[in-house]
């Protein structure tokens, strides 16, 4: 029992330096749920006092009232069984909320193995990063679930869910929207809105790549194109927008988004795809830089898929299409064609 204990206290340690590798996280969760209360709160107290809010009261304290309130309703369920709980006063159910939230926090907004940051923009916004590799989970407030891929942001105001269900996306981000008919979903980017009520659907819009898209899986959407020529679509299941930053202009085609959902499976798949977006998908994928020595080739357009391959197999792949050889210093990949 000791020697768990201590297992738990040190993956905690680590969790809260923010030094937790994604086996340590991995192994952390299996602690945590193998854990008697007693070890729970006997591990977690030590740590309270060290913990920082960083500047998340709102955040924090919104997922403690939501805790408090999760945790009240178990304990009328079971207050019969569980007899020996009906001394707890509420001050007491709310420390005991605090404590235990100190970890499932990362069960609240469903940390993946890859790592996201989330801060407090202005007081009265947050924002939610994915790291640089790998992809991550969010779930909203209203209970809407969000994949994020590597490299992406997504920010919302404290308030969300009250008036109004509002979100800004930059990157790569999969929403399974809670159906809500009183109060519409909206997805703002640079180049487009979404708006829904509750549904599925992808949308890709990274800053560095000129084509941004909006993929539906399932029930209808409505997309607003921004700039001199502004559209209007209303979208339906495997359907998707697609709106090139170049020209302005924008079109709705089919899509059995295979190719649109492949990056949550591991898979890159590129149809007809310039290299210089290829070596995009590259560097969120793997974490690294790529710097080509010509520019002109980077518009050559490449189709291919891989899977879960490394790095230097993908390069293979690709040396053989357009004859470079390359070298890596640190992070950054030097491509000489």
């Amino acid at each position: 029992m000791e020697n768990h204990k201590e297992h738990l206290n040190e993956l905690l340690i680590k969790y809260s330096e923010g030094s937790i590798s994604p086996d340590d996280f991995a192994h952390l969760l299996d602690a945590v749920n193998n854990a008697s209360d007693e070890e729970l709160f006997e591990v977690l107290g030590r740590h309270w006092d060290s913990f920082s809010l960083d500047g998340n009261e709102a955040f924090y304290n919104q997922k403690k009232d939501q805790l408090y309130k999760a945790l009240s309703q178990e304990m009328r369920k079971h207050e019969k069984r569980f007899s020996l709980l009906s001394f707890l006063s509420q001050y007491w159910l709310r420390i005991a909320a605090s404590l235990v939230l100190f970890i499932v926090v990362a069960w609240t907004i469903n940390v993946s193995v890859a790592y996201f940051r989330m801060t407090d923009l202005d007081g009265q916004h947050v924002i939610v990063q994915s790291g640089s590799v790998g992809r991550s989970s969010v779930i909203l407030p209203d209970g809407t679930k969000v994949k994020l891929n590597a490299k992406s942001q997504l920010s919302y105001r404290h308030d969300f869910g009250k008036e109004s269900r509002q979100v800004v996306l930059n990157g790569q981000g999969f929403f399974e929207v809670a159906h809500d008919r009183r109060n519409k979903f909206v997805v703002k980017t640079d180049n487009m809105d979404i708006t829904v009520y509750g549904t599925v659907f992808n949308v890709y819009a990274y800053e560095d790549n000129d084509i941004m898209e909006m993929s539906l899986l399932d029930g209808s959407v409505r997309v607003e194109t921004k700039g001199p020529l502004s559209q209007t679509f209303d979208v339906k299941s495997n359907e998707k927008v697609v709106y090139d930053k170049v020209t302005g202009k924008s079109h709705l085609e089919v899509t059995d988004n295979t190719f649109e959902t492949a990056w949550m499976k591991g898979y890159l798949i590129f149809h007809e795809e310039k290299l210089g977006n290829v070596f995009s998908s590259l560097e969120r994928r793997f974490g690294i830089v790529i710097h080509a020595d010509d520019t002109e080739i980077l518009s050559d357009v490449y189709t291919g898929t891989f899977n879960d391959e490394k790095f230097e197999s993908i390069m293979k792949v690709l040396q053989l299409h357009y004859h470079f050889r390359y070298e890596i210093k640190e992070d950054i990949v030097y491509v000489y064609f």
